[in-house]
C-alpha cells in the first residue's frame, strides 16, 4: 500500500503520570489487573483490564526502544 505507515498494534496502557501510551508487555488481553512500569517516567502502576487496549505505542517510546536495539 502506498502512503501508509507501518504501525504495529500491541496492548498498551495510558500512563497515569505522563499521559503517554506505553506497552503493557502482554501477549494477550489480560483477564485481571496488570502492573506496568512506564518506560518514560518510571512510574510503576497497576491498571485494570478495562484500561488496557490494543493500540500504537507513543512515538517517543518507539524511538527509545529503537535506540536500545542499536
Amino acid at each position: 500500500m502506498f502512503g501508509s505507515i507501518s504501525t504495529s498494534r500491541v496492548y498498551v496502557v495510558r500512563c497515569k503520570r505522563c499521559q503517554r501510551d506505553v506497552p503493557a508487555g502482554l501477549p494477550a488481553f489480560p483477564p485481571g489487573s496488570v502492573t506496568v512500569l512506564c518506560s518514560l517516567c518510571g512510574e510503576l502502576r497497576r491498571y485494570r483490564s478495562t484500561e488496557v487496549y490494543l493500540g500504537a505505542v507513543n512515538q517517543i517510546v518507539r524511538r527509545q526502544q529503537a535506540a536500545k536495539r542499536r
